[in-house]
């Protein structure tokens, strides 16, 4: 089954469940699918759709920062389950172990040396780990890598 017609699935049971906080995220999810697809102008393959979750993952982290920021314990609380809710659709993380690996790798095969190469590093690194590692994240390894300290 595709991703995509298990979230519609998922819509279709949280509403007999009558769990509302849910249905929306599920809500808001298939609708941000469908405004891709408009765009596209065809059916997303999982890839794409974990592509546009991520974006919502990441817009709602974004969010959550600011919240946390505004001291808005509220928002903060909901926010926070929504982004469970959707990371439960994304591909596994790396963890820093796997992605120090991958970034040592990257920077062996292109021969990077200095601050200068970071944005060709970033390209392999992130091409690699297709969604599997936070570009911030990532950013943040590859510049500690490559600048001296």
């Amino acid at each position: 089954m595709s991703l995509r017609n298990e979230i519609q699935e998922k819509i279709q049971s949280t509403m007999k469940s009558g769990d509302a906080k849910k249905l929306s995220v599920f809500r808001l999810i298939k609708s941000a699918i469908k405004n891709e697809e408009i765009e596209l102008q065809k059916e997303l393959s999982d890839e794409e759709v974990q592509v546009v979750i991520g974006r919502q993952v990441k817009q709602l982290s974004d969010a959550l920062n600011d919240f946390i920021a505004g001291g808005r314990q509220d928002l903060i609380t909901d926010t926070k389950a929504e982004i469970e809710i959707m990371s439960a659709y994304l591909p596994k993380q790396m963890s820093d172990e796997e992605l120090t690996a991958v970034i040592e790798k990257a920077i062996e095969t292109l021969g990077a040396k200095s601050a200068g190469d970071i944005g060709k590093v970033m390209g392999l690194v992130v091409k690699q780990t297709k969604g599997k590692a936070d570009g911030a994240k990532v950013r943040k390894m590859v510049s500690k890598k490559l600048t001296p300290q």
